[in-house]
């Protein structure tokens, strides 16, 4: 059902909304006044950390701490739940969600803010160059890093030795 209002939501874009709810720091419902449609956008290119291992993710994967999972849902909500935001859609997942990227009232992309303050991490098979925001975001998360914010506190860059192994 979602995928027969993609195109004209990705025609739209950027779309004001209303975020009804904000499910994770991923994951918001909001409401399209222009189109009266209520939908799920996920922030596209991120994983969020999470409050136990999940799907994808390894026993000590800096993504599996409870409490940045906590403060990212906090951070999310504090800028955008109940308020009107701009959202850019670019597809939708298998689970009939769409993808895009969210803006608050005054144009601060949540996702970017989210990755420099170490509350997220671009996921692996999410380029940097792939999108108009690819570079922002690898940007934001390589200040996240070097500032060792976040998931990134006692993240140690692997060495040219490990990275060949893998």
């Amino acid at each position: 059902k979602a995928r027969s209002y993609l195109n004209s939501l990705k025609n739209a874009s950027p779309i004001e909304a209303v975020v009804e709810y904000v499910v994770s720091a991923s994951r918001v419902k909001v409401y399209v006044p222009s189109k009266n449609l209520v939908l799920i956008l996920v922030l596209r290119g991120i994983r969020t950390p999470s409050k136990r291992e999940g799907k994808g993710m390894e026993k000590n994967d800096v993504l599996v701490n409870p409490e940045l999972s906590k403060a990212a849902l906090e951070y999310v909500r504090e800028r955008v739940h109940q308020r009107t935001v701009t959202i850019d859609i670019n597809d939708v997942d298998r689970g009939d969600n769409f993808m895009g990227h969210l803006f608050t009232e005054n144009g601060k992309n949540i996702t970017a803010s989210l990755l420099e303050e170490g509350l997220a991490r671009i996921v692996g098979r999410y380029t940097r160059s792939d999108e108009k925001y690819g570079k922002q975001y690898g940007n934001a998360e390589d200040n996240a890093k070097n500032s060792k914010q976040g998931i990134w506190l006692n993240y140690v860059e692997p060495t040219p030795e490990e990275t060949e192994e893998a």
